[in-house]
């Protein structure tokens, strides 16, 4: 769900492969890496779907990025085809690089570090990685699909993870909404959408306990996964 957008699992399989079937015929062989940026939180999650179901691995970049920061991290994945990017390979110096993306040990996806402490470095994740940490998630947390998830971050970030594939591989419901846009309105989002994991930054959770009194009942939320930044007990006693 994205705004008024409500997309079904089945419409969702149906759109991711369609992208896998554009992209396989965009490249000659199978493998490397699928570059992401979309303005529509469907169309990146249809597009990484498209990718992993292609067998490519996938790698988003947050579209509020300027455009040379973009083209430079473009330049660090080389990838083979771009989603949603008004860019032609060849304006991209360097050949692609052709990942092992088929099986357990094969990439899914590339993020990229803050670079808060130098330049950005590129982290690969493999497909067996995930699944063990959603699976552990899955069974620890007791998630399943009468839960709803809501996804706060860009897709560029790791944090996206949890909440697109413990969502996703459980059949529970994904809910979008972008705090940079309207963060005054989270708090009544979160009781509107009736979220029961939630997945947020410290500040987020702050801005949430200010309102005080005023702060809507989250009645329906079980689970708050809190990080990002250094927390303190008096955010936790809030």
């Amino acid at each position: 769900v994205d705004g008024d957008h409500h997309i079904s699992y089945a419409e969702l399989i149906q759109r991711a492969e369609a992208v896998a079937r554009k992209l396989h015929s965009q490249c000659s062989t199978v493998g490397g890496v699928v570059a992401i940026c979309q303005s529509s939180n469907l169309a990146t999650i249809e597009s990484l779907l498209g990718a992993l179901l292609g067998e490519f691995a996938y790698f988003c970049l947050d579209p509020s990025l300027p455009n040379p920061q973009k083209v430079k991290l473009l330049q660090a994945v080389a990838p083979v085809a771009l989603e949603g990017l008004a860019l032609n390979l060849g304006e991209l110096p360097g050949a692609a690089i052709r990942l092992v993306t088929r099986g357990p040990a094969g990439v899914a996806a590339l993020y990229s570090t803050s670079g808060s402490t130098g330049e950005p470095k590129m982290v690969a994740l493999s497909n067996r990685a995930i699944l063990f940490d959603i699976g552990r998630q899955t069974n620890d947390l007791y998630l399943g699909p009468d839960d709803r998830f809501d996804s706060l971050f860009s897709y560029a970030f790791s944090a996206s993870l949890a909440t697109t594939f413990g969502a996703l591989l459980n059949g529970a419901g994904v809910h979008c909404f972008n705090p940079q846009h309207n963060m005054t309105a989270l708090p009544d989002w979160l009781a509107l959408r009736g979220i029961t994991v939630s997945t947020m930054t410290v500040s987020m959770l702050r801005h949430i306990c200010l309102l005080g009194p005023r702060a809507p009942t989250l009645s329906a939320m079980r689970l708050l996964s809190v990080g990002g930044e250094a927390i303190h007990p008096a955010d936790v006693e809030a």
